[in-house]
């Protein structure tokens, strides 16, 4: 209610108003990529009155006295600037957060592992010990149910082996000392079904290829992923998005897996991100072959747990990382998801990067 020997713009004034400088605006900035009307549209004002009339400051209680002469004022000299200024406020620079989560094939539930993923609202997810169609998971599919569960609609599975065959290593003819023991893993595992790594993405997978992997004692892959992501100009970019998991058991396999890694990277000028288990830690000889090659770790000076989840374990250490290539993306933060430390027996590391 206005005070008393004072008014306030009514609604009705105020279509008036923004009418006529509406016109005003669109004749005199016709270079402008947006006209006011596809910003603020016509039939959403009187939704918008509060919002535009705190933005031009006409709030304000005004005398009556003074309300024609600065009406008038507001009408034909408000600068437009100000609503292009609002425009560019509206495209801030793109973020993008990557995630890599070693779900232990979801053995808590596929639930717990998607509330984890969706605390962190990432962009990229790449996924490790991920069952599909499995007696131990109950045959379903874990990429499929996490991407429907997160929204992250776009998805990839690659199976890097099935639990009772286990040693379909591609490269065990060409590198035996990298092969693991004939069975070894399948009596550990003791039932049918398939496990892999996988890609959770926001935003479309334009392309894709899996490049095998010397594995030890199971095959290993990379998942190889071109990404479309939006920029701040409402335009997109490709991106090359690669998701892993080395070997457990073999250093040897570990490094030659990075040298396929850095062919990998080097196929495309995209900026590269990789991310996944590189079972390895931070001062080993997988990761300073993966620094060798121009992968940088937005995380290199920091002290990171991602396993065990028990916090401060007296063998907390880092196996899990996201890296970037052909990029020098500024790091907003890094660092893992506590809020369900029990939900795997890794935690999940994320990594936020302005990527314009």
């Amino acid at each position: 209610m206005a005070h008393r020997g004072e008014a306030r713009i009514s609604s009705d004034g105020f279509l008036g108003i923004y009418r006529i400088w509406l016109r005003q605006f669109n004749r005199s900035h016709t270079d402008y990529p947006h006209t006011l009307s596809s910003l603020i549209p016509m039939k959403s004002i009187p939704y918008s009155i509060p919002f535009i009339q705190s933005l031009l400051q006409l709030r304000l209680i005004v005398p009556r006295k003074f309300n024609l002469s600065i009406l008038a004022l507001l009408t034909l000299n408000f600068s437009p600037q100000l609503c292009c200024l609002q425009a560019e406020d509206s495209n801030p620079k793109k973020t993008l957060t990557v995630l890599t989560y070693n779900i232990y094939g979801a053995r808590t539930g596929v639930d717990r592992i998607a509330k984890v993923i969706q605390t962190v609202n990432p962009d990229l997810v790449a996924l490790q010990e991920v069952d599909h169609n499995a007696v131990r998971s109950k045959r379903l599919d874990q990429t499929q149910e996490l991407a429907r569960l997160t929204g992250l609609n776009y998805y990839i599975y690659e199976a890097t082996g099935t639990y009772p065959e286990i040693n379909q290593d591609p490269y065990k003819k060409n590198y035996p000392e990298l092969a693991g023991p004939e069975g070894l893993y399948a009596r550990t595992i003791g039932e049918d079904g398939f496990r892999g790594i996988a890609v959770l993405s926001r935003y479309p997978i334009v392309r894709q290829t899996i490049v095998p992997l010397p594995g030890g004692y199971h095959p290993r892959d990379l998942i190889v992923a071109t990404i479309e992501v939006p920029t701040s100009e409402n335009k997109t970019r490709e991106i090359t998005f690669i998701s892993t998991h080395l070997s457990v058991n073999s250093r040897e396999a570990r490094l030659r897996s990075v040298e396929l890694i850095g062919q990998t990277a080097k196929k495309t000028k995209h900026p590269v991100l990789l991310a996944g288990d590189m079972n390895a830690l931070p001062n080993s000889q997988t990761l300073k072959a993966l620094y060798s090659q121009g992968w940088l770790n937005p995380a290199i000076d920091k002290s990171i747990q991602t396993i065990p989840v028990k916090a401060e374990a007296k063998n907390a250490r880092q196996i899990d990382y996201v890296f970037q290539f052909n990029s020098k993306w500024k790091t907003l933060k890094a660092g893992t998801e506590n809020s369900d430390r029990t939900a795997s027996d890794h935690l999940p590391y994320f990594v936020t990067f302005q990527i314009d």
